[in-house]
């Protein structure tokens, strides 16, 4: 998770629950916690497997600045 108003306040969440505060470099590669609609989902299943790059997952990937 990264904060909007400051992109250096970053959390990461394991698969128990538990988190931590984190640098944005060590987030790159994590995906961003976010809630999808059956519609996104079926967009991104899609993007994936046609190979194609999904516009949601590319903006909310880390931002370093």
């Amino acid at each position: 998770m990264q904060d909007i108003g400051n992109f250096r306040d970053c959390t990461i969440f394991d698969t128990v629950g538990n988190e931590r505060s984190a640098e944005p470099q060590e987030c790159i590669g994590l995906e961003r916690s976010a809630v999808w609609e059956e519609v996104g989902v079926e967009q991104r299943l899609l993007d994936s497997f046609m190979g194609r790059p999904d516009a949601a997952v590319e903006r909310l990937k880390v931002r370093l600045k």
